[in-house]
């Protein structure tokens, strides 16, 4: 009995240990999220220029959307193709469609921009632009593909403009009033009179 309850207790020691470096090795290989910034790169007259980029972490599957607020998208380009990535860009997409859509085998790593994207400026008073992640899938090491989107993050998501709003002045007028006065004359008048004398005819 003895034996059998020693035997029992290497077995849970030994798969105790098992478990606690399977976990050690699964956290080794986990993988964050990835990180993204937008990056105002010029505006000139009523075109800005903005660049999509990941800063953190490896994405093999991408697809973003754009908001638009006060412009629209004349033009995207990326030149990720060169690296062997998969690109398509739509910038006249409607809402609820993706504006990017990116592959990539080997993975898209930090430092590189996914996509460059030229914007009119429609209203000059008020715009906004911003970004959603739909689609951001990683493959694991065991070519297992997780989709991120919910938990990437964009920092800088907001390339927007608002004109100060014009208060109206409380200082008084220094211009001379252009409306008749309704206060009576103090100064004699000039006109001949049309009332009779009383002064006595000599």
């Amino acid at each position: 009995m003895k034996k059998t309850a020693k035997i029992l207790s290497i077995v849970l020691s030994i798969s105790m240990v098992i478990g606690v470096t399977l976990a050690l090795v699964f956290s080794a290989f986990a993988t964050d999220a990835p990180a993204f910034e937008l990056k105002e790169v010029s505006k000139t007259g009523d075109e800005l220029v903005v660049d999509i980029v990941i800063t953190d972490g490896k994405v093999n599957n991408l697809d973003i959307s754009f908001n638009m607020d006060g412009v629209s998208c004349t033009a995207i380009t990326s030149t990720l193709g060169a690296e062997g990535a998969f690109v398509l860009s739509n910038p006249a997409a409607p809402a609820g469609s993706s504006n990017i859509s990116m592959i990539s085998i080997p993975g898209v790593s930090a430092g590189k921009t996914i996509a460059t994207a030229t914007l009119k400026i429609d209203n000059a008073d008020k715009y906004s632009f911003s970004i959603n992640i739909d689609v951001c899938g990683v493959t694991d090491e065991s070519n297992e593909t997780t989709d991120y989107a919910s938990s990437a993050k964009v920092a800088n998501n907001a390339i927007a403009y608002e004109a100060p709003a014009t208060e109206p002045s409380t200082e008084p007028s220094t211009e001379p009033s252009t409306e008749p006065s309704t206060e009576p004359s103090t100064e004699p008048s000039t006109e001949p009179s049309t009332e009779p004398s009383t002064e006595p005819s000599t």
